[in-house]
Parts: C-alpha cells; sequence; structure tokens
C-alpha cells in the first residue's frame, strides 16, 4: 500500500516514470497480502504474487484481485524495471473502469476533465484517482451490473 515510497528502491528513471501513477493507487487505499514466498526467476529478475485490493473496486464488490509482480534488479540492488499481471483485469476490473468512466463523462463532466486517464489509464494520478473515489458509490447505486459487497 506504500507504492510511492517503495519507489525508494528504483532507479531514478523508473521512480519518475512510476511516481504519478502510484500515488494514484495510494489514493485509492490499497490493500495487498502476498501469497507465498517471491521467486527468484533469474540472476537478475524474481516474482512475487499478492491479493490485492483497494477501495475504488471493493466500491463495486470485486473481491481482491491476484496480482503477479515481475521485478527486473540491476547491479546496483536497484529495481530497473517491473511487470504487473492482474489475473482479473480485462475480464472484471477493465469494463467496470471503462463503464465507470464513460458514466463520469455524463453524469458529472464538469468534474471528468481533471480526471484525465482515470481510471488507471496513462495519465492516472492522484487528484484523478480521488475524483473517481469521490463519485464511484454515486456509480454502483445507480448501476444494474455492479453492487457493493454485503
Amino acid at each position: 500500500g506504500q507504492f510511492v515510497a517503495s519507489l525508494e528502491l528504483a532507479t531514478a528513471e523508473v521512480a519518475d516514470r512510476h511516481r504519478d501513477f502510484f500515488s494514484g493507487l495510494e489514493a485509492w487505499n490499497p490493500r495487498g497480502v502476498q501469497i507465498g514466498s517471491c521467486n527468484e526467476t533469474s540472476d537478475d529478475e524474481f516474482q512475487c504474487a499478492v491479493l490485492e485490493e483497494n477501495d475504488f473496486h471493493a466500491a463495486a464488490g470485486f473481491n481482491p484481485s491476484e496480482v503477479l509482480l515481475t521485478f527486473t534488479v540491476n547491479e546496483a540492488g536497484q529495481i530497473s524495471s517491473f511487470e504487473v499481471l492482474n489475473f482479473d483485469w480485462q475480464t472484471t476490473l477493465e469494463p467496470f473502469n471503462l463503464a465507470f468512466r464513460n458514466w463520469m463523462r455524463v453524469a458529472h463532466l464538469e468534474e471528468s476533465a481533471p480526471m484525465l486517464g482515470v481510471p488507471m489509464e496513462a495519465n492516472f494520478n492522484a487528484e484523478g484517482a480521488a475524483i473517481a473515489l469521490q463519485y464511484v458509490d454515486e456509480f454502483v447505486a445507480q448501476s444494474d451490473e455492479y453492487s457493493p459487497r454485503p
């Protein structure tokens, strides 16, 4: 849940590229539990599996998602690249995010502009994440497809 702080373990290039995105994730109050131990896949790469959830997606009743994180480290031990594979992204989270974004453009056009790429696109940041979080309960309440977890 402390994504921005974790950038201290990365190269300056990686940290600069992902700082805004990670600050957006933190605005959604992420919670993760590591599943098993991290595994070294080569001399410079390791993988960790995490069960992750956040307030934005939990508002729509989604259960935690299994995420596989692959990190590559340089000779100095800094993260030089990473890849995130979310097994629920294409089938559940991405359609929800797109439906939410489209609804915002109709229901709250004046508020949707600062959202930039929210949710979860290239321009995702803390400001847009906070706006999305402010309206997600209203979106879910009017939706026939999504409902909060009991």
